[in-house]
């Protein structure tokens, strides 16, 4: 093994690892956490019907907020890990004002399909849009300024915000629901006001320079973006079918509570791609920088990253399998018990899910969103020429199977265009 190789494996550099990767979790397991939370206290307070119509509004918000980290989160992981990583606070500042201008747009199809959903289909899914309308946009926002964080290798600040995020958000929930005000509009706008004294703590410790700087303006960084974006975007759109377009299909034939079971059980399967995304988030930056300096690093980080994602999907999956009645209990309690048997599913859906987001990440390190595009438009097919009829067919048994065969295709897909883009000179 080359010395340069070796040297990556040093007791400083794996304890900095473990140290920076322990607070994106910690980061991750926060917001996300606060999120995770909210669908279980949601599914145990509504009714399904209500919580169905939840499930549809977040299933809509997810595919926005993968269209917008495409756009710009993800582009700035690698650019702001790489190319610019010497004008960070500019760099910053010209993202959050792309974020402005992009969420009025988005805001208003919201509220024609909102009033449009309302008239002619269900009440119950018209209020959760308009409170995704509220809440969506900083919520957006707070992903957005966090990440900023990772960039400069400094996730104890995002920890730290999303501490203060957990406490205001789960206050909030709490109160509307003894006060009898928590419904699926509230739960939204919640989020949202309780994002805005974590947004304006991030800003302001990210000190975002405002002022235009003439080799350094929003059209460079908007050309830029796009070139690595309108793959990343492609992609975005092609993963979200992944695991959401059952959320939107099912209400057709099992109703608002076909979804809420269906958006029950995946939230369990949740804990995993958090705990996967934390660790990806922090690693783009990471195998962009090594990509620049020597590809033998990027490839040996990635390897061991595989193993750990390997070994930590599996274990995951083992407490799937023995303990399905355990965790409905202890999430749920006595309500939704009788649907145990679909967590051992999950397990299936662990391990390729993890695989596939670690190189998934590595390929956008290597600025080729455009690889990991077509393994998940391949993917896309299938959860819709397959997917779609095995959930008419058997429900959310085939809802879930739909979902465990494109994540292994996906999975599988990128494996081999990983290995040939390394392979490439």
């Amino acid at each position: 093994m080359p010395k340069e190789t070796e040297n990556i494996f040093t007791a400083r550099r794996i304890f900095s690892w473990a140290y920076k990767g322990g607070f994106a979790i910690l980061d991750q397991a926060l917001f996300s956490g606060a999120n995770f939370i909210t669908n279980i206290l949601l599914a145990r307070w509504l009714t399904p019907i209500q919580y169905g119509a939840y499930a549809f509004a977040f299933s809509i918000f997810l595919f926005i907020s993968t269209i917008h980290a495409a756009a710009f989160i993800t582009p700035m992981l690698v650019y702001g890990g790489g190319r610019y990583r010497h004008n960070q606070p500019r760099y910053t500042a010209i993202l959050i004002y792309g974020h402005l201008v992009t969420m009025l747009p988005i805001a208003l199809i919201l509220l024609a399909a909102a009033f449009f959903i309302g008239k002619f289909h269900s009440l119950y899914v018209r209020d959760a849009l308009l409170g995704l309308i509220i809440g969506g946009p900083l919520i957006l926002l707070l992903w957005l300024v966090r990440r900023a964080f990772y960039i400069r290798f400094k996730p104890v600040y995002s920890a730290i915000g999303g501490g203060i995020y957990l406490i205001l958000f789960l206050w909030g929930i709490y109160f509307l629901h003894v006060t009898h005000h928590l419904t699926q509009y509230s739960a939204f706008v919640t989020m949202g006001l309780s994002a805005i004294p974590v947004i304006v703590f991030f800003i302001y410790s990210l000190r975002p320079k405002w002022t235009t700087v003439s080799e350094f303006t929003s059209k460079v960084v908007l050309i830029d973006h796009w070139k690595y974006g309108k793959w990343s975007l492609a992609t975005a759109g092609a993963s979200w079918f992944q695991y959401n377009i059952y959320f939107l299909i099912l209400p057709l034939w099992l109703g608002l509570k076909g979804t809420a079971i269906l958006k029950v059980i995946m939230n369990i399967g949740m804990i995993a791609v958090m705990s996967n995304a934390a660790i990806c988030m922090l690693l783009i930056p990471l195998l962009s920088r090594y990509f620049y300096e020597d590809k033998k690093k990027m490839v040996v980080v990635t390897k061991f990253f595989t193993n750990i994602f390997i070994i930590g999907n599996f274990l995951f999956a083992l407490i799937l399998i023995f303990f399905p009645r355990l965790i409905m209990y202890i999430l749920y309690g006595n309500k939704y018990q009788e649907f145990y048997y679909l967590i051992p599913l999950l397990a299936l859906i662990s391990i390729p899910s993890g695989i596939s987001a670690l190189l998934a990440s590595a390929l956008r390190a290597m600025e080729r969103p455009d690889k990991a595009f077509w393994c998940y438009a391949i993917s896309a097919i299938i959860a819709i020429c397959c997917g779609i009829p095995m959930a008419m067919g058997f429900g959310i048994e085939g809802a879930i199977s739909a979902i465990f065969l494109s994540s292994l295709t996906a999975s599988v897909l990128l494996l081999v265009f990983y290995k040939f883009t390394v392979g490439e000179k």
